[in-house]
């Protein structure tokens, strides 16, 4: 009888203890492993559009360079057939 009655009062302790330690605690790693994912996905996209911006100002910089190169050719162009003229 006594040793049910104390079964009893240990389980429930047990139970107790479990819902105010063990579910917060899950619970909390669940958040913080939630918030984790999304802080290194943020990153990730933050590098790629980082990269796609580089990406684009050097095909922007080889842009303006070949123009400039081009506009050199046409006014060396142009002065040698006003020379050769």
């Amino acid at each position: 009888m006594y040793i049910c009655i104390v079964y009893n009062i240990v389980m429930i302790v047990l139970f107790c203890i479990r819902l105010t330690i063990l579910v917060p605690f899950i619970a909390y790693l669940c958040i913080y492993l939630n918030i984790e994912t999304h802080i290194y996905t943020l990153i990730i996209q933050l590098n790629n559009n980082n990269n796609n911006n580089n990406n684009n100002n050097n095909k922007n910089n080889n842009n303006n360079n070949n123009n400039s190169s081009n506009n050199n050719n046409n006014n060396d162009n142009a002065r040698y057939s006003c020379q050769k003229s």
